[in-house]
């Protein structure tokens, strides 16, 4: 029997993010093209918004035979999660990432 994937969610009072390293996503969403500009991105995780992608992903988990645990982490001030880099949206500081890399098709020239 596999251990189950323990994962934290992150809430403020407007909000929650489910934080998720970006391998995993990957792994388990086939690609990172499911996930919407609403989520956000910093170092190796992937902080997945409440409403569509962190449903979408938990819900391939379950289909996947995977069991996951979540434990609720509340604030009651505004999270930093909301500065980090959106997951589609190049920032200013990096280059945007190839979410094809994977399927052998060469990145899109940024405009």
């Amino acid at each position: 029997m596999n251990k189950p994937l323990k994962l934290t969610m992150h809430h403020d009072p407007g909000h929650a993010w489910l934080v998720v390293k970006c391998a995993t996503v990957e792994k388990v969403l086939g690609t990172l093209t499911r996930i919407s500009d609403y989520s956000y991105e910093r170092g190796k995780s992937l902080y997945l918004e409440e409403d569509c992608d962190a449903p979408l992903f938990l819900q391939m988990c379950t289909a996947q035979g995977i069991e996951v645990e979540i434990e609720d982490r509340h604030s009651h001030r505004r999270s930093p999660i909301r500065s980090y880099d959106r997951i589609n949206r190049p920032s200013p500081n990096r280059q945007p990432r190839d979410f094809n890399s994977h399927l052998g098709v060469p990145a899109s020239p940024v405009a």
